[in-house]
């Protein structure tokens, strides 16, 4: 017996999701695409999400939150998922204990990082002008990156940084961006498993250009949305349907 009397649903086409997945993968050139799956994954409803792209052999996800990480953590024990946003303190206990890998944005919370027992994965956020989370100082990155490289339950696996403007017709701030990446990249002089740099309208229009990265982000074009003109392979994922309820005939006066 259903629990649910309203007439209005959300329709969710899990098979164009995977479409949209695919026909961005065919323009990367071997690079693999990170499904970013947060906010319920965009309302399409996560757990449905992941586990449909996982039985197509997906099998690394991007998040924003570690309570996000964790409801799908309890449902896929052996699937990679990254936390995109600010995890510190207990959390990172946390996240290790239940193989969570997390990002790194400043050095705060390395000064507040308890005792680990596991190994903690993470992935170092480059600020490279889009002015929210991330190191933008290469000081800071350099001090926090060694200090990491000295903790022995600590694995540095990646780096990233986020595109201010990849949807803009102007490239200039973004190629601004790509600069200050690189410095901050090449300072490091270390060997990532894992770089990614663009979102879903830098992975449609630039990154087969880029030769250094291993990964992309696709989020809103992961759902068929982008806010770029000439892309015409994304498909729509998400109808929201509803029942009239009544019709009525006005008369005047």
């Amino acid at each position: 017996m259903s629990n649910t009397y309203r007439k209005t649903y959300a329709e969710i086409n899990l098979s164009n999701l995977y479409s949209n997945y695919k026909n961005v993968e065919k323009i990367l050139k071997n690079k693999k695409v990170i499904p970013v799956v947060k906010a319920n994954a965009y309302g399409h409803g996560v757990i449905d999400v992941v586990r449909y792209l996982k039985s197509k052999d997906v099998d690394y996800f991007a998040v924003s939150l570690l309570e996000e990480a964790l409801e799908i953590r309890q449902q896929f024990y052996d699937t990679e998922i990254l936390v995109m946003g600010i995890v510190e303190k207990e959390g990172l206990l946390i996240a290790s204990e239940n193989n969570i890998t997390v990002t790194i944005s400043n050095s705060d919370q390395l000064q507040n990082m308890p005792k680990l027992a596991k190994m903690l994965k993470i992935h170092l956020k480059v600020d490279s002008g889009m002015n929210r989370l991330g190191f933008k100082e290469k000081s800071e990155l350099l001090d926090c990156f060694h200090k990491m490289k000295e903790n022995d339950n600590i694995y540095i696996e990646g780096i990233y940084t986020h595109f201010a403007t990849a949807d803009s017709v102007d490239k200039l701030y973004y190629d601004i961006q790509m600069k200050n990446f690189k410095e901050m990249y090449k300072l490091l002089d270390y060997d990532f498993s894992m770089v990614h740099i663009s979102n879903s309208s830098s992975s449609i229009k630039y990154e087969s250009e880029i030769n250094f990265t291993t990964h992309v982000r696709l989020g809103i074009s992961l759902y068929g949305l982008t806010l770029d003109s000439g892309i015409d392979f994304l498909k729509n994922t998400y109808k929201l349907k509803t029942k009239i309820s009544q019709f009525k005939k006005l008369y005047p006066g």
